[in-house]
């Protein structure tokens, strides 16, 4: 999965794109952001990204961040 496939499926279930960030930092939002070789996604408040999890590779990034959208993952849980 790229941001792409996310991009396509996050509305398709019914989820609006002011809700999230996928092309990095935006207040009040979950945002994922490429870091060079690494993928992050975390909470973005307040100038600050917050509860920040890494990962190698965009697809892992792009299910986790499907994931913690829809509810199904916790980004305090990781």
């Amino acid at each position: 999965m790229n941001r792409d496939d996310l991009r396509n499926r996050l509305p398709a279930s019914g989820h609006r794109e002011s809700s999230y960030s996928l092309d990095g930092y935006r207040d009040e939002l979950t945002c994922l952001e490429s870091r060079g070789q690494q993928w992050a996604v975390y909470y973005g408040e307040r100038g600050q990204k917050i509860l920040t999890h890494l990962f190698p590779d965009e697809d892992s990034a792009c299910r986790y961040m499907l994931g913690v959208v829809t509810g199904n993952e916790d980004l305090n849980d990781r």
